[in-house]
């Protein structure tokens, strides 16, 4: 379960601001649901209670015909609350007892097999993975879409410190799930900074990290010049045996 967030990471700046600016059109009052486990699981309270029920609703109400989509924002939610948790500001330290107890008290609020499997432990190594990860993919988002590229400059002077710290990591060939990420991060960089050229003193391209298969880019090349020689010594041959 854990290891699926590295295919979805990139796409959590968005889903952050559907948590942050969800508004529920129907106007429930989500007091009802809240009241049972604030104590439990929200030192905040009602508010992060609250923001979690219209995200769900949100992406419920909007996944239809996207690939995807809900699975996506399942996993941003299990994140963020992983991540608060870190924070101290969820007290529960099991995500999943949180969510089905969220369930029960939603009264069909929520479609009762949202995000059903999704709420899952997520493994040390992989949540400070998917925190840098998303860090780099937060600070690109913000960047791309800042009104004001000049003062947005410090997002992609983060994004480069955050890359090179992986550099002898990824071409050593260690954790190649990040490193792979890290690839498809580099990516997207580069596109966006060929769209957005106006911070002086950033780099415009980020370099490839990422370790090959020395083992096949040797034998692709050896493996070429036999089957050559071996072809070249049958026509040889035909020829001999026609003159």
């Amino acid at each position: 379960m854990g290891e699926s967030f590295y295919d979805a990471v990139s796409d959590f700046p968005i889903y952050k601001d559907i948590l942050y600016n969800s508004t529920d059109s129907q106007g429930t009052d989500h007091s009802t649901i809240c009241a049972s486990i604030n104590k439990k699981s929200f030192k905040s309270g009602y508010d992060n209670c609250s923001k979690v029920l219209k995200y769900l609703k949100h992406i419920q109400g909007n996944g239809n015909g996207k690939d995807n989509y809900i699975a996506k924002g399942c996993k941003y939610l299990n994140y963020w609350l992983y991540d608060e948790e870190h924070s101290q500001y969820v007290t529960t330290n099991n995500i999943s007892d949180f969510y089905n107890e969220l369930q029960q008290s939603s009264n069909h609020y929520l479609e009762p097999d949202l995000c059903k499997d999704d709420f899952k432990k997520i493994e040390e190594y992989i949540f400070k993975d998917i925190k840098e990860l998303y860090n780099l993919y937060e600070n690109l988002y913000r960047f791309h879409y800042s009104h004001s590229t000049r003062n947005s400059c410090h997002n992609v002077e983060t994004c480069v410190q955050i890359y090179e710290k992986y550099k002898n990591d990824c071409l050593d060939g260690k954790n190649k799930k990040l490193c792979n990420e890290l690839e498809n991060f580099r990516l997207r960089y580069n596109d966006v900074m060929k769209l957005k050229d106006e911070c002086n003193g950033v780099k415009k391209m980020l370099p490839p990290y990422k370790a090959y298969n020395l083992t096949v880019i040797i034998t692709i090349p050896v493996t070429a010049t036999l089957v050559i020689s071996f072809v070249a010594f049958i026509l040889n041959k035909v020829k001999k045996i026609y003159i």
